[in-house]
C-alpha cells in the first residue's frame, strides 16, 4: 500500500465494485486517482475523480470470493478514500509511485496543487483546463523531482 491516512475527515468506502478488466490493463497504486465507469472503479486519467485508491490493483485483483479456487472477477471490490483528508503518498515496495517521477514543473514543492495526468499519475502540471484535486502540504525531501513521500490535502471537490 502506498497511501496512509494522516488525518481523517472524509470517508473510506470498501464496497465499490472494481472494473477488473481495466485494472488488469491499467494498473494503479495506493494513492492513485480513482473514477467510476460503467463496470466499476478504475484508474482516472482525467478530472473525473471520485477519490484515491487505498490499495494497488495487484492486491485488489486477488479478490476475496473464490469458487473452486478460482477468483470471481465479477465480484471484485476495492477501497476508495474520498472527502477532506490528509494523506501520505509513499512509494510501493518496488519503488513505483502514484506521482510522476519527472514532474512537468521540474520539482515538487510545498503548496503545489496536483493534477491527474493522462497516464493516471499525479503531476504538478496544470495543463489546459485541468483542475487540482490534491495539494502538497509537506513531504520528505522537498523541493525535489523525486521525493520519498508527499503529504497532501484531499478535497471533496476540485480545488
Amino acid at each position: 500500500m502506498s497511501v496512509d491516512i494522516l488525518q481523517w475527515g472524509g470517508f473510506k468506502d470498501g464496497e465499490i465494485a472494481l472494473d477488473a478488466a481495466d485494472a488488469a490493463s491499467n494498473p494503479y497504486y495506493g494513492g492513485s486517482p480513482a473514477k467510476l465507469g460503467a463496470s466499476g472503479a478504475k484508474l482516472a486519467t482525467s478530472d473525473d475523480i471520485i477519490g484515491v485508491f487505498q490499495n494497488n490493483s495487484v492486491y485488489d485483483l486477488k479478490g476475496d470470493i473464490q469458487i473452486a479456487e478460482t477468483v470471481q472477477t465479477d465480484s471484485l471490490i476495492c477501497t476508495v478514500i474520498f472527502g477532506c483528508n490528509k494523506l501520505r503518498l509513499i512509494p510501493e515496495a518496488d519503488g513505483t509511485t502514484p506521482w510522476t517521477e519527472t514532474p512537468t514543473g521540474g520539482t515538487y514543492s510545498l503548496n503545489d496543487p496536483l493534477y491527474v495526468g493522462a497516464d493516471g499519475l499525479w503531476d504538478n502540471d496544470n495543463g489546459t483546463g485541468k483542475s487540482a484535486y490534491l495539494k502538497i502540504v509537506s513531504g520528505d525531501g522537498l523541493p525535489s523531482s523525486t521525493p520519498t513521500a508527499l503529504d497532501v490535502y484531499q478535497a471533496p471537490i476540485l480545488i
